[in-house]
């Protein structure tokens, strides 16, 4: 579900960094079939590593792999707060805009787990990441949340400092007795 920062570096090879973050987070369900509304915020940081590879076809196209780590500004599910998140993303850049996809682990106060995929797209300006929208869905989560599913959408502009902030909202659904 994560969106972008990315780099563009003139001369020589052209490299480019990504931050993304597209997130994904959310609010779940106090109860089995219960259904809770996601309103969270997420602030990401440039990515931790970074893999970029030159497509060749034009000037400023590459393939990008990276971890972005994210603390959460704001959301809880069923109760317990959103500490952390970690994505692994992956992502197709251009000079002006950029697409991606991922899995975003969303780590609560209580240590569980939530697991979600996401992708998007986003604009850029001078070589970083301006704005983007993505859409995720839980594909799963450990302690209380394990089954669970979901979906929903974010929101992200970037940042001057090479962070980006985003805003998202969605139902979680906690999985149906039996199905975890």
């Amino acid at each position: 579900m994560l969106p972008t920062v990315i780099y563009i570096k003139e001369g020589g090879m052209r490299k480019a960094k990504f931050l993304a973050c597209g997130l994904w987070v959310l609010a779940l369900v106090p109860g089995a079939w219960a259904q809770s509304k996601v309103d969270s915020q997420w602030k990401c940081e440039s990515p931790s590593t970074t893999h970029s590879i030159e497509a060749g076809d034009q000037a400023g196209h590459a393939y990008v792999i990276n971890e972005v780590k994210c603390t959460a500004v704001k959301g809880t599910i069923d109760g317990d707060a959103e500490k952390v998140g970690d994505s692994t993303e992956f992502h197709d850049v251009l000079p002006d805009k950029s697409e991606w996809q991922g899995m975003f682990v969303d780590t609560l106060a209580s240590g569980d787990k939530l697991f979600i995929d996401f992708e998007g797209s986003g604009a850029m300006k001078d070589g970083s990441f301006a704005s983007g929208t993505n859409s995720w869905t839980v594909v799963g989560g450990t302690g209380k949340f394990a089954g669970a599913g979901g979906k929903g959408k974010c929101t992200g502009k970037g940042n001057p400092d090479g962070t980006s902030l985003w805003d998202c909202t969605g139902t979680v659904e906690a999985a149906a007795p039996g199905k975890k």
